[in-house]
């Protein structure tokens, strides 16, 4: 089976060929998940709590999350509830790019589902980056997600 890759944006002036819009395509991807989701971002802000509201939802459902995030800011509330759920889900693990390895950055955004569909692409887990800004990303799915979804394994 080859891979496939649907384009994916948001912003007015990136709508013009009808792409699918990246936040609803994240949250078709993570509401239909079954065993496994990685996640990397740069930055999340408290309007990504829908978000981590899905995550949970997986973790009561016995799905493993896995969150890298280059480093969170310890003012906000979804920091406080991401360190809620690190502690509460044995199928959780939240990791701090910047603390796990000082001096250096991840500057990735994407999600995996099931090692078998991705999301990557420019936009952050925020309002800008899901709703505000404009953004460009790709729905990938086939067999070389797998790989991806390994690489993060690593991290």
């Amino acid at each position: 089976m080859d891979n496939t890759a649907t384009i994916l944006t948001t912003g007015t002036h990136l709508k013009k060929r009808n792409f699918r819009n990246i936040y609803t395509v994240i949250y078709e991807l993570l509401d239909g998940a079954r065993d496994q989701i990685h996640l990397v971002t740069y930055v999340i802000t408290d309007n990504a709590m829908w978000l981590v509201d899905l995550l949970e939802k997986n973790l009561r459902r016995g799905r493993s999350v896995k969150f890298i995030v280059n480093e969170l800011n310890p003012s906000l509330k979804i920091t406080k509830r991401l360190y809620r759920l690190d502690k509460k889900y044995d199928n959780f693990t939240l990791i701090e790019f910047q603390k796990k390895y000082p001096g250096e950055t991840i500057h990735a955004k994407l999600i995996v589902v099931d090692r078998k569909k991705a999301v990557i692409g420019s936009m952050n887990f925020t309002w800008g980056g899901m709703v505000g800004n404009h953004e460009v990303g790709v729905l990938v799915e086939g067999p070389d997600i797998e790989d991806l979804a390994y690489t993060l394994d690593m991290i």
